[in-house]
């Protein structure tokens, strides 16, 4: 299938401040952003395009997920912490031209290499970290080298 330069959706989503609202019928259904990026998913499936997901959490709820539309046998998945790896991920299959759409959910919890590995100060895994630890810059640095 040819890929238009530019595709759109036809949609009759009302998006409010901080959450999503959909009437169905005479309910009113609260969403959050994810369940917003799954609909948008199963509407890109819908035309034929391939979808990755990349989900830090590891807790896609494929049973919540086919509800909204995604057809989880033809969706892209990719579930771990580790940052560098989801990264590698998106670029292996954009390079590579195998997917339409790219969705990171989570990207709060993506852990990079580094920190997962980083001892607290005590020297003990899991330690308390003090505030001079940089596990903020180094996912900063992560992102940037990766936007490059």
């Amino acid at each position: 299938m040819a890929r238009p330069e530019r595709f759109e959706l036809p949609t009759s989503w009302f998006v409010a401040t901080h959450s999503i609202q959909l009437s169905y019928g005479r309910v009113l259904i609260h969403l959050g952003k994810t369940s917003l990026a799954l609909m948008l998913a199963g509407q890109y499936q819908k035309t034929g395009l391939n979808v990755l997901f990349v989900n830090f959490e590891a807790v896609l709820d494929k049973h919540w997920a086919t509800k909204l539309g995604v057809d989880t046998s033809t969706l892209f998945l990719w579930e771990g912490p580790v940052l560098e790896d989801g990264l590698n991920a998106v670029e292996e299959a954009t390079k590579e031209g195998l997917v339409d759409l790219v969705i990171i959910d989570s990207l709060d919890s993506a852990a990079p290499r580094g920190e997962l590995h980083k001892k607290g100060s005590s020297g003990k895994p899991g330690a308390a970290r003090d505030v001079d630890d940089d596990t903020i810059a180094l996912k900063a640095r992560t992102m940037s080298q990766w936007y490059r």
